[in-house]
């Protein structure tokens, strides 16, 4: 079968969802992954974003949920490319693993980090030791 097996999708749990489009999604014979849009994983944690994704993945069914580490929110501004890295240090590391299993715990759902975006790295980690840290 030549037919797509896997799809990756992007959303922010802030833009209104088109519930009927994820179910048609959920219903076609490939696996889905959901990379949020907008979650902090290394600073401000915000419970109502976190449960807005959980709603989006309970549509969805995806394999699991993904986010680059960092923060990409500042109140209701979305960053973009201007996200902020996290500080390469073992106390943030540490605290956004507590934040991934937070997220975990509260959508019911696997959620995958990503490497952060390191433009300018600040810590006494490098990037693998900080990836190994958060787990």
């Amino acid at each position: 079968d030549e037919r797509i097996s896997f799809f990756n999708l992007g959303f922010s749990p802030n833009e209104p969802v088109d519930a009927e489009g994820l179910r048609k999604i959920a219903a076609y014979p490939f696996q889905t992954a959901f990379h949020a849009v907008d979650i902090n994983l290394s600073t401000e944690f915000c419970p109502e974003r976190v449960a807005k994704l959980g709603s989006i993945a309970d549509l969805l069914n995806p394999v699991w949920l993904e986010q680059d580490l960092g923060d990409w929110v500042f109140g209701d501004s979305y960053l973009g490319n201007h996200q902020v890295e996290p500080d390469l240090t073992l106390a943030s590391a540490q605290a956004s693993g507590e934040r991934v299993r937070k997220i975990q715990k509260t959508t019911g759902h696997c959620f995958l980090v990503e490497n952060p975006p390191i433009y300018l790295p600040r810590g006494d980690l490098d990037m693998w030791s900080f990836l190994l840290a958060v787990g």
